[in-house]
């Protein structure tokens, strides 16, 4: 690995801008005040105003356009790539798992970095003898300095004093928040109805008693949202609903879609249950424990 490429790799959050020289293989942190880039596998240095920057220059701003367009579908909001910032493993994550195959952006130094502990292997856990994953982990990487990290900082509601095994182990948390009144409250229902509801099917992971529910799918949280908020009788009543579902005028439609008003926009829009579970892939990654959850049962 280059040290050009270990510069941009030590920054634990990138603008889409910078993620966009990175993947086109180039880093930028001396564009601003040198105006050169350096190329990532072999440090040659492009100056402004020569052909090559100008080609470098060409693959940076389709990929940012790629970049801002997929992050302003997730976030359902316009992103900035000169000011919006995103966890960088997320942002390497997105483009290499995230998009349609035909889209995905090839990152020639994955592996290398995901081995030498730089980028955590859930990425890519084949880039890892299984020996090496077990040990490590799934989320773990090495940060500036060699400080041992975790992607993911869950939050622990109990511990057993005598054998620091979690009480209940959460599966998925958040990776983006949404931006807007009605996907920000959704998330946050989610993840208080579903994040630390311990299924009555356990699969026996090592770190925790009791493991919460896998990330829901979109047909779940909208028949949980529909038994809690819009069914009357013993599971909810119409007089429950929280004041912003009533101001958004958030329903469940004769196609099973939720509707919702983007004020905004001032116009209602529609989410099916196949459109909110690929939102859902996005808002949330599993832990630690989800990881091991998942290899369990696959």
């Amino acid at each position: 690995m280059t040290p050009a490429l270990l510069e941009v790799l030590k920054l634990d959050t990138w603008k889409l801008g910078l993620a966009a020289w990175v993947l086109a293989g180039y880093s930028p942190l001396l564009l601003k005040e040198h105006g050169k880039v350096i190329r990532l596998k072999n440090e040659k240095i492009l100056f402004r105003g020569t052909s090559e920057f100008s080609k470098a220059e060409q693959q940076q701003l389709e990929l940012q356009s790629l970049l801002c367009r997929k992050y302003s579908e997730i976030l359902d909001a316009p992103v900035n790539p000169k000011k919006d910032q995103f966890l960088r493993n997320q942002i390497v994550d997105e483009v290499t798992n995230g998009w349609a195959s035909y889209e995905r952006i090839y990152i020639w130094w994955l592996d290398v970095a995901i081995q030498n502990h730089f980028v955590p292997a859930y990425i890519n856990p084949e880039a890892l003898q299984e020996s090496v994953l077990a040990e490590r982990g799934f989320t773990t990487y090495l940060a500036p300095g060699g400080k041992l990290k975790a992607q993911f900082e869950s939050i622990i509601r109990k511990k057993d004093a005598l054998d620091g095994e979690v009480e209940l182990g959460p599966l998925f948390e958040i990776a983006v928040s949404p931006r807007g009144e009605f996907y920000e409250w959704l998330q946050s229902f989610i993840l208080a109805e579903f994040q630390y509801l311990a299924p009555k099917t356990q699969i026996p992971l090592g770190g925790c008693k009791k493991h919460g529910h896998p990330r829901p799918k979109g047909k779940q949280v909208r028949n949980h949202l529909t038994d809690k908020y819009f069914n009357n009788g013993a599971n909810g009543k119409l007089s429950d609903l929280p004041s912003l579902l009533v101001e958004l005028d958030v329903h469940v439609d004769g196609n099973s879609c939720i509707c919702y008003l983007n004020e905004s926009l001032d116009e209602h829009k529609k989410l099916s249950p196949a459109e909110l579970t690929e939102r859902l892939s996005k808002w949330f990654k599993p832990t630690e424990l989800g990881y091991q959850y998942k290899k369990t049962t696959t």
